[in-house]
């Protein structure tokens, strides 16, 4: 049409073309507003199904779930603990602010000495709070997770998976490489001890027990493996804190113990000295008090008194380690620090409790989670930690069957 050709000609085809025009943003606005609720529709469903997730039992979750943000966002997120997934520079700068960098004491050269001379001479140390200087809403909220998670039925090491305790690991990593010489290993666990039911801490152990103990120290008497134990609750006798033994009451500290069969325990041999008895020194901590150790040192935690009138005792613990000495669990640690993915974070802690599965008094079916969380992300673990894990996870799942069978054997009889 010759006025449609030219609509500056003619008033109703401006008229004409303004409205088409009018159309089509109309219809546009209409596609983005449908596209806007479906995507609407879909986060309600994500929302109702983690909040599914979370109401249901541990054991009865899918390995993906495990893995992913979601479901840990929503446990975390009214306590105060994050999930971002994975970052680094800007996450580190945020944890350095946060864990008051002026006062640590790696920065004060008389009292970083007096540590590092009573860490050779005893085997570990104590350190108040001022002198950590962690986050105290990390603190916080960490102990307030450990108390979520252990009432969902979940162990408490799998705080692993916010942001607050890899952000705590990046501070103290640079405490312990300045009184040890060790980075992270990523040997970590954590706890949530409550009297009230019976529990306690690990029995009495050492971390390590090299064939060459003296190979396991360096030329100078700093240890190549050593831990540090921070109290995220107040740990105290009444509701179980960490006891150690001095170096210099340990004879088996240094020369090492005798794992023959017939041979008798460390602990009880160390025991038959009145001298080591009296030396064994209770360490009562605040929140945000911790412990450095040495892989060598006898430690225990206590079981503490059912009526304690204080609560659970929640901690956890940062193995560090001279690489060569003991590679890092982590594959790429550079890379995926300070905040590795969720799936890296999940398969770490499945690993970690399966590795220490005969502390834990896991079901059949919580450890095949386990093991399917770590099969996941296992790429994200060093090879040799993945084969030992492999390993244990092997004689986690026969442990299991034979109590399994124990039982049944005496619900029969």
């Amino acid at each position: 049409s010759p006025i449609l050709a030219n609509p500056r000609a003619n008033p109703f085809a401006t008229g004409l073309a303004s409205m088409i025009g009018f159309n089509g943003s109309l219809l546009s606005l209409i596609r983005a507003n449908r596209r806007e609720r479906r995507r609407e529709r879909q986060r309600r469903t994500r929302r109702r199904e983690v909040a599914a997730a979370v109401s249901v039992a541990p054991e009865e979750l899918p390995a993906g779930a495990v893995s992913a943000a979601a479901y840990w966002r929503r446990i975390g997120a009214p306590l105060g603990l994050n999930v971002s997934g994975s970052g680094g520079a800007a996450a580190l700068d945020r944890a350095t602010s946060a864990n008051q960098m002026g006062g640590e004491v790696w920065r004060q050269g008389e009292r970083l000495a007096q540590l590092q001379a009573q860490i050779k001479r005893d085997g570990f140390v104590s350190l108040a709070p001022s002198e950590l200087c962690c986050d105290a809403r990390a603190v916080a909220a960490l102990r307030r997770g450990a108390l979520r998670l252990t009432a969902l039925g979940w162990p408490a090491t799998m705080l692993l998976l916010f942001d607050e305790a890899w952000l705590l690991l990046a501070h103290a990593s640079r405490l312990m490489l300045a009184l040890t010489g060790c980075s992270p290993s990523f040997d970590t666990l954590a706890w949530c001890v409550d009297p009230r039911d019976g529990q306690a801490g690990f029995a009495p152990h050492r971390d390590r027990q090299p064939a060459d103990v003296g190979g396991s120290f360096r030329a100078d008497g700093s240890p190549r493996y050593a831990t540090l134990w921070l109290a995220l609750s107040e740990a105290t006798p009444e509701n179980s804190c960490m006891h150690l033994v001095p170096r210099r009451h340990d004879p088996g500290y240094d020369a090492g113990d005798d794992h023959s069969p017939e041979a008798e325990d460390p602990l009880q041999l160390l025991l038959r000295r009145d001298d080591a008895v009296q030396a064994i020194r209770a360490c009562p901590l605040p929140p945000g008090g911790g412990l450095v150790f040495t892989h060598r040192a006898m430690h225990w935690g206590s079981k503490g008194c059912d009526d304690n009138g204080k609560g659970p005792r929640v901690s956890i613990s940062f193995g560090c380690s001279d690489p060569g000495w003991e590679a890092p669990y982590l594959a790429r640690p550079d890379e995926l620090l300070p905040l590795p993915p969720v799936a890296a974070r999940a398969a770490l802690a499945a690993a970690q409790l399966i590795n220490y599965h005969e502390r834990f008094a896991f079901s059949a079916k919580m450890l095949r989670l386990l093991g399917r969380v770590f099969r996941d992300g296992s790429h994200h673990l060093a090879a040799e930690y993945v084969g030992k894990t492999a390993a244990e996870y092997r004689d986690a799942c026969e442990d299991r069957a034979g109590r399994d069978a124990a039982a049944e054997g005496e619900a029969e009889g």
